[in-house]
């Protein structure tokens, strides 16, 4: 990117997509218990990358590892919050869980495509330039094929 520290977007939107998983899976347990289930499955298994990657980009700007982990944990902590309120007002949530769903998909998409693909093209090996956002896509793809 042209920003010379893109850390504090990559912040705001971490943040902000961690707030509208929370109520999103605050919605979906207010909704039924497996549906709660199914959404904390899916948040849990998608949080795992989703981590590693941000930690990748904080070690990428010179912060150590230690720093990378702590960010990416504390970028997460709207989500249980978010969760609680959302379970306590269902009413007015449930209506809007699957706005809050696609805010926080557009958010990672948004960090992935302006921050962890151009980096991961910047340092592939000259030969591997052309395939890394094919894989990338197709990867993303069966992973939540798999999970929805």
């Amino acid at each position: 990117t042209n920003v010379k520290d893109p850390s504090p977007f990559v912040a705001v939107a971490r943040a902000s997509h961690s707030l509208a998983e929370g109520l999103a899976l605050g919605a979906a347990y207010s909704n039924s218990l497996s549906r709660g289930r199914t959404a904390c499955l899916s948040i849990l298994i998608h949080n795992i990358p989703e981590g590693l990657a941000t930690a990748t980009v904080v070690v990428g700007r010179g912060q150590s590892p230690t720093k990378a982990v702590l960010f990416a944990l504390f970028s997460t902590a709207p989500q249980p919050i978010a969760a609680v309120l959302a379970a306590q007002f269902a009413g007015l949530f449930a209506d809007l869980a699957n706005v809050f769903v696609a805010f926080a998909a557009a958010m990672m998409l948004w960090i992935a495509l302006s921050e962890l693909i151009p980096e991961a093209i910047t340092n592939a090996h000259p030969k591997d330039q052309d395939i890394i956002p094919l894989l990338a896509a197709a990867s993303g793809a069966a992973v939540a094929l798999g999970v929805s």
